[in-house]
């Protein structure tokens, strides 16, 4: 049989089913016919997944990468389905269609760690040793490698926690807004453990401390405690660690009680609005009035004020007398009365009105050990200091002498 083929060379290939390329080369006119078969190379496996058009992504169902894989544009899976990190038992990216809006959701994973950490590259490959949570927890950790700077914000099923390893919850330079919608039976928008806690409870006004469910002390323009409440103080600087020693207690309406703590024993209630006390013996040997050092108070300005003075007085010369008067101190007043008694040897020798603050009370005589009594008004204009100064009504030789425990005691009277 003979051949005859028009065409200079002609090859074809041809993939047998067994994976070989057989090269069947044909040289016409001159040559013979001549054929080898050599070995495909060995393929690649590919990843069982359906590459798409573009090389930049992937879809399917389950598929599965080793090492380390990139993808310019990203990975995509289909509506509900997942993006599981190592393994069936750890998180899961996924968006999840039954959401009313649908988006990027992590799952945790009880069975290993019900939480997901936050934390600098740097930190790769330390180990918080963080335990592991009850309800799905977000950690964000410090930059410095310390097990226990974190902070974890979390639903326990009853309250929203947020809780930090170390360290206070600093909300410096931050407003905290609490709810406003709740009613007096509410439970409070900030509580502790033990079941205390605040609340506003619906007020834009006041500040309410709660005991479990119940509103206790009030806090707003007014402080407020309930029936059979008190306001306490201790001398301790730490409350915590005593009861109070002294306490307000409603007695009855209109009616408020000082106690020792105990609710029951009296105490003591000082309302002076400043008091000046002669802590040592002041002396003067002349005519010329001068301080009497520690008789002195500061008056506000457009306030009220009633006084009381006790100066318990002594002349080493009876005949020189004494006198005194309240213009030393800054203190102005649009209106200033007293009555100034003085009283020698258990007779009075002296009895004067004062209409001003210049105003001198005195006696020419003053024989072995007497007292000054004065009780007053002022009516401040500006403010100052209000100071008695005192000396001899006369001097030849004596000195007057104004003991140690004179007082100036003075009371806020304004509406």
């Amino acid at each position: 049989m003979k051949l005859k083929l028009s065409l200079i060379a002609l090859s074809l290939i041809l993939i047998s089913s067994s994976s070989y390329a057989v090269d069947i080369q044909i040289n016409c006119p001159s040559g013979g016919v001549s054929a080898t078969a050599t070995p495909a190379p060995t393929a690649t496996p590919i990843p069982t997944a359906t590459v798409q058009p573009s090389p930049t992504s992937i879809v399917g169902g389950n598929n599965a990468f080793t090492g380390t894989n990139s993808f310019a544009l990203g990975i995509s899976v289909a509506a509900g389905q997942q993006i599981q990190l190592n393994g069936t038992d750890y998180p899961t990216l996924v968006r999840n269609e039954n959401q009313t809006n649908p988006g990027l959701i992590v799952e945790t994973k009880n069975g290993t760690f019900n939480g997901m950490i936050l934390e600098a590259a740097a930190n790769d490959a330390f180990n918080w040793a963080l335990a592991n949570p009850s309800t799905p927890t977000l950690f964000i950790t410090g930059e410095t490698q310390n097990t226990t700077h974190w902070v974890s914000i979390t639903h326990n099923d009853t309250n929203g926690v947020i809780k930090t390893g170390t360290g206070l919850l600093d909300l410096s330079n931050q407003a905290v807004m609490m709810n406003t919608a709740l009613t007096a039976a509410s439970t409070p928008q900030i509580q502790w453990a033990t079941g205390l806690g605040f609340s506003t409870l619906g007020s834009a006004t006041a500040l309410y401390f709660i005991s479990g469910s119940t509103p206790m002390n009030h806090l707003g323009s007014v402080l407020y405690t309930v029936s059979g409440g008190s306001i306490g103080f201790s001398s301790n600087t730490d409350a915590s660690v005593a009861l109070p020693d002294s306490e307000f207690v409603r007695s009855t309406a209109g009616v408020i009680k000082v106690t020792d703590g105990s609710g029951s024993t009296n105490g003591w209630f000082a309302q002076p609005a400043a008091y000046g006390y002669v802590t040592g013996d002041v002396t003067n040997s002349t005519a010329t009035l001068a301080n009497v050092t520690g008789a002195v108070v500061t008056l506000k300005a457009s306030r009220n004020y009633s006084f009381e003075v006790t100066l318990h007085i002594s002349n080493s010369t009876a005949a020189e007398g004494v006198k005194l008067d309240f213009n030393a101190g800054g203190v102005t007043a649009t209106n200033f009365m007293a009555m100034c008694i003085i009283e020698n040897n258990n007779t009075i020798t002296a009895t004067t009105r004062l209409t001003a603050l210049n105003t001198s009370c005195n006696t020419a005589t003053l024989t072995g050990n007497g007292v000054i009594k004065i009780s007053g008004v002022i009516e401040v204009n500006a403010a100052g200091t209000l100071q008695i100064e005192a000396a001899e009504n006369s001097h030849s030789t004596g000195t007057l002498t104004v003991s140690r425990g004179s007082l100036l005691y003075v009371t806020d009277i304004s509406s």
